[in-house]
């Protein structure tokens, strides 16, 4: 005899699925980036350098490398005091962790009245001349990172351009502001 017949009138896959979600509320969600593991909790967001996962587990040290550079770099532009970045609330020297605020991601639409050349510049002539410079024949639309030079925490806040890739899930909105969440 099986569970179900000896309790027809429970529904343990509706039970589980309503735990499930709710816990899914309640618990951080861990998401995965190029070389970072990000956890995501109702108001801040944990950076910690590496692709925590078994399946990559032959190159986790370069995952952990790349994942160092990229917090230095956002550490490093977040002191830059810029309005469109997301600040960093905390960090550990060394880059083996960031914190940050939660920004509310960007909409379909909302992605597609952005521009994302006069954000990255700032409006700043100096600054539009470096990102032509820099991107080579990238053009809006093409998605990825238009500004090969700031690849692997080569970025300099001197260039005056913001070194986030041309992708919605870079950008967010935090105190009613789009701001660039993932420039590392």
């Amino acid at each position: 005899m099986t569970v179900n017949e000896h309790f027809p009138g429970l529904r343990y896959r509706g039970l589980w699925w309503r735990l499930r979600r709710m816990l899914h509320v309640r618990l951080p969600l861990r998401k995965l980036g190029a070389v970072r593991t990000v956890i995501l909790t109702r108001h801040y967001v944990f950076k910690i350098p590496g692709r925590w996962r078994w399946s990559g587990r032959r190159w986790w040290w370069e995952f952990v490398l790349r994942g160092l550079l990229s917090n230095m770099q956002e550490r490093k532009f977040a002191w830059e005091g810029w309005p469109e970045l997301c600040p960093v609330c905390f960090s550990v020297p060394g880059g083996f962790l960031i914190v940050m605020p939660r920004a509310r991601p960007l909409t379909e639409a909302q992605w597609q009245h952005f521009n994302y050349r006069a954000f990255v510049t700032r409006g700043e002539g100096y600054a539009e001349s470096n990102f032509d410079a820099m991107a080579g024949d990238w053009h809006q639309g093409d998605l990825g990172q238009p500004l090969h030079s700031f690849v692997l925490g080569n970025a300099d806040p001197d260039a005056g351009i913001i070194p986030a890739e041309y992708k919605r899930e870079s950008f967010g909105f935090l105190n009613g502001r789009i701001v660039a969440v993932d420039y590392g």
